[in-house]
């Protein structure tokens, strides 16, 4: 049956677009799923549920010990429980099949974009995986599944004149702090809300991040930020946190408070698309253009893979002539 599905996708794969390639894909195995030459029936299957629940237990566990964010583990539950419960199988029976009807079902559901559904797929991938290495089955079931394909989108930083409108928009020194400090740093909002006013030295320009797997770096702060920052601090109420409530307890924001701040700046100034994300390109892309080498930034943003830096610079035509006017001529 496998080889049939796969002999069809590929003959109609060239024509036609991927939304329509993703769907059909997905619409054959939901409506082909428990079928081989006949309907097979569909048996319910009793199993020991505290089995899935011990090896999601050792398999989080295992994360931990490698230095994943209590962030990161929250989303391998959700999603590792989400599957177990909705194939409702015993771990040691799920297939490639269950794990293709599950996925199927996401994307029909018109609900999920296919990077939701891939990310799932990897970290259902990563499961089955040390299931597979610790040696509870033989072999993982997504051996088989390949990567969901993704249209890819270019997604622009801001321009110049976006930052000075969002800029301009701000209420308070609060939030102008907050709006320079995401574009001269590019720090994760993840990041953000945990940066402690310990962790700030002004005077070298440099503030201490901890960021993913625990992992800690130095980002720096410009003239623009630095003032803004010292302006802020001057007239902040008492936290140790840097970018705090301003009302008692003065705890920390969330990220889902942050994003909310972000957009209603951006709501005023007129500019869309307005999420903290999209600060962490922008400073991405000034230091680009300004000479930063690809390597110095991955390190300001704290990646260690330098194609993931690659996908945030973007570099637009006027940039490409200009080099050619200079190297070709």
């Amino acid at each position: 049956m496998e080889n049939v599905v796969e002999e069809i996708l590929y003959k109609i794969k060239e024509k036609c677009d991927f939304e329509t390639y993703n769907f059909l894909q997905s619409y054959i195995t939901v409506k082909l799923n428990g079928y081989k030459l006949v309907k097979e029936e569909s048996n319910i299957v009793l199993y020991e549920e505290s089995k899935n629940v011990k090896a999601l237990k050792m398999f989080l566990i295992s994360k931990k010990l490698q230095g994943l964010s209590d962030r990161s583990l929250k989303v391998y539950r959700r999603e590792i429980e989400k599957m177990l419960y909705s194939i409702n199988k015993e771990y040691t029976h799920i297939t490639s099949d269950d794990i293709k009807y599950y996925l199927a079902c996401m994307q029909l559901k018109g609900t999920c974009s296919s990077v939701t559904i891939d990310n799932t797929r990897r970290f259902l991938s990563t499961f089955f995986q040390y299931l597979e290495d610790e040696e509870y089955i033989n072999k993982s079931p997504l051996k088989k599944i390949k990567k969901v394909r993704i249209k890819k989108t270019v997604k622009p930083p801001f321009s110049y004149d976006e930052i000075e409108r969002l800029k301009l928009s701000c209420e308070n020194k609060f939030e102008i702090a907050l709006i320079e400090f995401l574009i001269s740093t590019g720090v994760r909002v993840a990041e953000l809300v945990n940066i402690k006013i310990n962790d700030v030295r002004l005077e070298k320009n440099e503030v201490k991040v901890l960021g993913k797997g625990d992992k800690e770096r130095i980002v720096y702060l410009n003239s623009s930020s630095k003032i803004r920052l010292m302006d802020y601090l001057n007239n902040k109420k008492e936290s140790e946190y840097l970018f705090s409530k301003r009302q008692k307890p003065y705890d920390n924001l969330t990220t889902d408070r942050i994003r909310e701040i972000i957009r209603v700046i951006g709501e005023r100034a007129g500019v869309k698309d307005t999420h903290p994300h999209r600060f962490r390109r922008t400073c991405a892309t000034i230091a680009h253009k300004r000479g930063m080498a690809i390597e110095e930034i991955s390190v300001l943003l704290g990646h260690a893979n330098l194609n993931t830096v690659q996908k945030y610079v973007i570099v637009d035509d006027s940039e490409v002539k200009k080099s050619h006017e200079k190297y070709m001529n």
